[in-house]
């Protein structure tokens, strides 16, 4: 079979179950919170990472789903988080005024990590598993005749 050659699908199972790994060690490890809603985001993300990275291994019909479910899950926790650090500079700005800048200025450059180090990778994916090829290397038919 040509299409189990495929590099691509073992090269995004590393990054997946990589970053998985960074998560967990980040968001436990070094920077844990004690709110119990922060810790199922933070495990939610982590979660769904490693269920990219096992989907990407598995190379199966039915993995196809969870690669694009655990992609689709994980782009929806960026968006939250994106969204809950955009609401934290605006409240730092609007408090505490041109001190708060300062903050809103370190929130603003958290979401754009959180762009770079979240969202990119499962987006990426999903790009490839929605492609001719993505779906061929999982023994799917086309998406559409």
């Amino acid at each position: 079979m040509g299409t189990a050659r495929d590099p691509r699908v073992l090269i995004y199972a590393g990054f997946d179950l990589a970053m998985a790994i960074v998560y967990a060690v980040l968001l436990f490890g070094i920077i844990p919170s004690r709110h119990a809603w922060v810790q199922g985001l933070s495990g939610a993300l982590v979660a769904a990472a490693a269920a990219m990275g096992v989907a990407m291994l598995a190379r199966r019909p039915w993995s196809w789903w969870l690669g694009v479910g655990a992609s689709t899950a994980l782009l929806a926790l960026a968006l939250v988080w994106l969204v809950l650090c955009l609401l934290s500079a605006a409240f730092l700005t609007g408090t505490y005024g041109s001190f708060g800048q300062a903050g809103a200025l370190f929130a603003l450059l958290g979401a754009a990590l959180i762009i770079e180090l979240i969202a990119l990778l499962p987006a990426l994916q999903l790009k490839y598993l929605m492609t001719r090829a993505g779906r061929r290397a999982f023994g799917r038919g086309e998406a559409w005749r």
